[in-house]
C-alpha cells in the first residue's frame, strides 16, 4: 500500500510505502495510476441582460463584449435572442482561464 506525501522543499508529491500524513488526511493508493491532465476547456454560458432600472440590455451586452476583448478572452457568440419583455438572452462559448480551446472554436 502506498501513501502520498507532499515534499515542501521542492513542491512535489512523492509516493512512499508507509502511511504518511498529507494535508491533514491520508491518501492511500493500491496501484500507481497515471496522472490525468486537462488538455483543453471551454465554458458554454447563457447570460440574460435584463431591462432593470432603465438599463439598456444592448448597451450592457456591448460593454460585456468590450470587457472580454479587453481581458483578451477568446469567445464565440452561439445565439442571441430578444425577449418580448425587452431583455436580451445570449449563449456564448468562452475560454476557461489559460487552457487551450482546441476543437471548441471554429
Amino acid at each position: 500500500m502506498f501513501a502520498c506525501r507532499h515534499n515542501k522543499k521542492n513542491n512535489k508529491k512523492m509516493l512512499t510505502k508507509r502511511k504518511m500524513k498529507c494535508y491533514n488526511y491520508y491518501i492511500f493508493i493500491n496501484e500507481v495510476i497515471a496522472m490525468k491532465r486537462i488538455t483543453s476547456a471551454c465554458l458554454l454560458q447563457t447570460i440574460r441582460f435584463d431591462k432593470n432600472n432603465g438599463a439598456n440590455p444592448q448597451d450592457d451586452y456591448k460593454h460585456y463584449l468590450a470587457t472580454l476583448d479587453k481581458k483578451r478572452i477568446k469567445y464565440e457568440i452561439v445565439e442571441t435572442q430578444n425577449e418580448s419583455d425587452g431583455c436580451l438572452i445570449v449563449k456564448i462559448k468562452k475560454s476557461y482561464t489559460n487552457y487551450s480551446t482546441e476543437g471548441y472554436f471554429a
